[in-house]
């Protein structure tokens, strides 16, 4: 069996996760993509970011009708800050011990990996895959890393916020579904 996981805020969730999602589960031929919504990410404080529950359903919509996508409550049930070794170490336990594990990432976040808590521990329990622009090369000491190549999708969650509160269109940037969830209970009003 081989799976992924995708964590992070999903604040909102949009069409550059979802190619992310989809570009590795047709280059490593994944049985499935977990998406992990972080309750409160080590980057953030609570404040900052939009209610979990929010966030969860809006990952659902995004990836319903889809049976190579998940979603998992693990970290928001944790009701704590989020560690992607904690969420890594957890997956390991429930999955049969010949289950394949990938981590994915955006390019973005692969710029971090400095500062990630445990991250050599991460990269001895699994595969990571950094999803990457044609052409980009990621300049880091750690060697257990694979750059995907896949489709630049340029979004961002922050713009996207900053989209609603101006009151402009994000249609296109996020899925249909996740658009009307946003718009019908002014998530980011």
């Amino acid at each position: 069996m081989k799976i992924a996981i995708l964590g992070g805020t999903f604040d909102p969730v949009h069409n550059g996760h979802m190619v992310l999602a989809d570009t590795a589960v047709k280059t490593f031929d994944l049985e499935k993509v977990i998406f992990i919504p972080a309750y409160i990410p080590p980057h953030k404080g609570e404040g900052e970011i939009a209610d979990a529950e929010d966030r969860l359903a809006m990952v659902k919509l995004a990836i319903e009708g889809n049976d190579k996508f998940g979603v998992s409550r693990l970290e928001i049930n944790r009701k704590n800050v989020s560690y992607s070794i904690d969420t890594l170490s957890y997956i390991k336990k429930i999955y049969p011990e010949n289950t394949e594990i990938f981590f994915l990432a955006g390019s973005d976040s692969a710029k971090t990996l400095d500062t990630w808590k445990g991250i050599d521990k991460i990269l001895s329990m699994c595969k990571f895959i950094v999803g990457a622009r044609a052409g980009y090369t990621l300049k880091t000491k750690y060697k257990n890393i694979e750059l995907m190549p896949m489709t630049p999708v340029d979004i961002s969650s922050t713009e996207i916020r900053k989209m609603v509160r101006e009151n402009k269109d994000i249609r296109g940037l996020v899925p249909e579904k996740v658009a009307d969830y946003i718009e019908r209970f002014k998530v980011y009003a």
